[in-house]
C-alpha cells in the first residue's frame, strides 16, 4: 500500500520534468489557458504526492479535489476545435474570475483591510462581458466533459474532507475516548494516502492526455506505460505499442 502508488508518481513527475513542451502554437485563448495550467498542475501533483507520502491523507484530498477543478476548466477552454467557441468559453471563464475578484475586494474593504484593485477598471471589462453567459457549475462542466466518475470519486470526496472536517474530528475524539487512548496530535492515514495518490495520478493523467493536442508535450502513451507497468494499477489497459 502508498509504495506502488508513489513509485508511479515519482515516475510521472520525473518524465514530465525531463520533458519541456515547445512554446505556443497557435497563441489563442484557449491554447493560453492550458498552456498556463500545465506548469500549475504539475505542482500540484507534486504537492499532493509529497502530502501523501507523509501520510496526511486529509489534505492531499483537498488539493486533489482543487487539482481536478483547475484542469478540468482549463480543459473545458481549450477542448472546443471551433476558435469561436474556445473564445466564448473563455469570456465566460474571465466573467467568472472577474466576479469572484471584486466579491472578495468587497469583502475584505468591508472588513477593513486594505484592497488595491481598481474598481473602474473591473466594472468596464465586466461590462464588456454583460452578455456572456455564466459559466456551469463544476458538476455541469465535468459531466459536458463525461468526467461525472471523477466529480463522484474525487470532487464530492474531496469536498467532504474540506467541509467535514470537524465531523471527522469528533470521531476520532470518541474513538480515542472508547479505546481509552491519548488522543493523537499527529497520526498519518496511510489508506487514505494510498486512496488519494491514486486518483490523483488518474486525474493528472486525464489532464496530460487532453493538453496532449495542444502542449503537444508527447507524453501521454509513456504516462500510460507507466500505470500499465504499475502494480497498483492492474486493471489499467497497456497501451498498443508503437512502431
Amino acid at each position: 500500500m502508498l509504495t506502488d502508488e508513489l513509485a508511479a508518481a515519482d515516475a510521472i513527475i520525473d518524465l514530465v520534468r525531463n520533458n519541456l513542451p515547445p512554446g505556443l502554437g497557435r497563441g489563442d485563448t484557449g491554447e493560453a489557458i492550458m498552456y498556463g495550467t500545465y506548469p500549475r498542475a504539475l505542482r500540484r501533483f507534486i504537492h499532493i504526492r509529497d502530502l501523501a507520502r507523509e501520510g496526511a491523507g486529509d489534505e492531499a484530498m483537498i488539493l486533489a479535489r482543487s487539482l481536478l477543478s483547475m484542469v478540468a476548466r482549463a480543459i473545458w477552454i481549450d477542448v472546443p476545435p471551433d476558435a469561436g467557441e474556445r473564445r466564448t468559453r473563455f469570456e465566460r471563464w474571465k466573467k467568472r474570475e472577474l466576479e469572484d475578484e471584486l466579491k472578495e475586494a468587497h469583502g475584505l474593504e468591508a472588513a477593513g483591510f486594505p484592497v488595491e484593485i481598481d474598481y473602474d477598471d473591473y466594472e468596464a471589462t465586466l461590462a464588456k462581458l454583460e452578455g456572456v453567459a455564466a459559466m456551469p457549475n463544476d458538476r455541469d462542466l465535468l459531466a459536458s466533459l463525461k468526467l461525472v466518475p471523477y466529480y463522484e470519486r474525487i470532487y464530492r470526496a474531496g469536498s467532504k474532507h474540506m467541509h467535514f472536517t470537524l465531523h471527522h474530528a469528533m470521531d476520532e475524539l470518541l474513538a480515542a475516548a472508547a479505546a481509552s487512548e491519548d488522543l493523537p496530535l499527529e497520526r498519518p492515514d496511510p489508506e487514505l494516502s494510498s486512496e488519494v495518490v491514486t486518483v490523483a495520478i488518474l486525474t493528472y493523467a486525464m489532464f496530460l492526455e487532453a493538453a496532449e493536442g495542444t502542449v503537444k508535450h508527447g507524453l501521454t502513451h509513456r504516462v500510460a506505460q507507466i500505470l500499465a507497468d504499475s502494480p497498483a494499477f492492474p486493471d489499467f489497459p497497456r497501451p498498443i505499442q508503437r512502431a
